[in-house]
């Protein structure tokens, strides 16, 4: 993106990266708040939630800026 610095890059790597540990090494809990076995069609939905909240973040705001 136009003016993203190094450093922010890095930081959203890291912000990922962290996603993923936690639902890797929290599968027991995840499963449990979500009621969904751990299988293949869940872990593919927990990526492609990922993937959004990384590129989208909270589909809350409906496009408007900070009030």
């Amino acid at each position: 993106a136009k003016g993203a610095t190094e450093k922010n890059l890095t930081m959203h790597i890291l912000g990922i990266a962290g996603m993923v540990f936690y639902f890797t090494y929290s599968r027991t809990l995840v499963s449990r708040i979500l009621a969904s076995e751990y299988i293949p069609a869940f872990k593919k939905k927990l990526i492609q939630n990922i993937v959004t909240f990384s590129l989208d973040g909270l589909p809350l705001r409906n496009n408007r800026e900070h009030d």
